[in-house]
């Protein structure tokens, strides 16, 4: 038998982490208003993996790219979590002459919270046009706030211009207009919390200032009701709803609760133009 000093130690110490264990990972799992963690599945944490999913993108009702989105994952020097999306324009839509590549990307560590993001599109207009180009948004996470420079290539002439502090909280989550979360957890329905929109391909086309949609909150909500990600299909699967409003954006996307896979996303970009990002399974 232990003498009564090393029982009493022993006991603290089971104490302290259970305590720690309860807080950090059940205490949310019963509160409505903890955001919804980003799920990584343990298939996604093998080293060199790359999972990887393709979606059809519509422009109000027209379809004009094909999207695949992965992950990479990497485990030296520090572990991280790539989340990346590529954007092709179809053939025939008129802006396949013009945009060679468009990509969006957001890296995270294990516990889903936000370390950067990146946004980059590449020029490809006709032949008789000298108009090709590049530019890259990189954005770093620095105490609660995003701060994003832009790099530009246009005719030979090389520019950077710093774009203004977002404010993400700490720790951060953001959400891209044109890119789906990966996966999503504890969808509690009338769950609420507030997330921060970015819009990484709109602040490399809008000068200084960059995106009006960048920094501004979301008010998210999980809805009630189940309901199918895609009515016409009698087989599609029956989701979770979100609905994500701000000043100049609103979204409703369709989450698997099987697992928490997004199915689909519908924004509406100053309440004017209409995206819609479907999975193609």
């Amino acid at each position: 038998m232990p003498p009564r000093w090393a029982v009493i130690l022993i006991l603290g110490g089971w104490i302290l982490t259970t305590s720690w264990l309860l807080l950090t990972e059940y205490l949310p799992l019963w509160s409505i208003d903890m955001p919804a963690p980003v799920l990584i599945a343990l298939s996604d944490e093998t080293v060199g993996s790359r999972t990887s999913s393709r979606w059809r993108i519509f422009s109000d009702g027209k379809e004009l790219y094909r999207g695949i989105s992965g992950l990479d994952y990497t485990e030296k020097p520090v572990e991280s979590f790539l989340f990346w999306m590529d954007l092709a324009p179809m053939p025939g839509s008129g802006i396949s002459t013009i945009f060679k590549s468009l990509r969006t990307e957001y890296t995270t560590g294990r516990n889903g919270y936000l370390q950067s993001i990146s946004g980059k599109w590449e020029l490809q207009p006709p032949l008789n046009l000298a108009l090709e180009g590049r530019a890259q948004m990189e954005g770093i996470v620095k105490n609660g706030k995003l701060a994003r420079k832009v790099s530009e290539t246009f005719r030979g002439r090389e520019t950077t211009r710093e774009l203004p502090m977002v404010e993400i909280g700490d720790p951060g989550m953001v959400w891209f207009p044109l890119m789906p979360v990966w996966r999503l957890g504890r969808l509690n329905p009338g769950s609420k919390w507030t997330v921060i929109c970015v819009d990484a391909l709109g602040d490399l086309s809008h000068g200084a200032a960059g995106s009006r949609i960048s920094g501004k909150r979301m008010q998210v909500e999980v809805l009630a009701l189940l309901e199918s990600w895609k009515k016409e299909d009698p087989k599609a699967v029956i989701c979770r709803r979100l609905r994500a409003v701000s000043e100049e954006c609103q979204m409703d996307i369709w989450v698997d609760p099987n697992n928490g896979r997004v199915m689909k996303q519908d924004v509406v970009l100053e309440f004017r133009h209409r995206w819609t990002l479907e999975r193609e399974e």
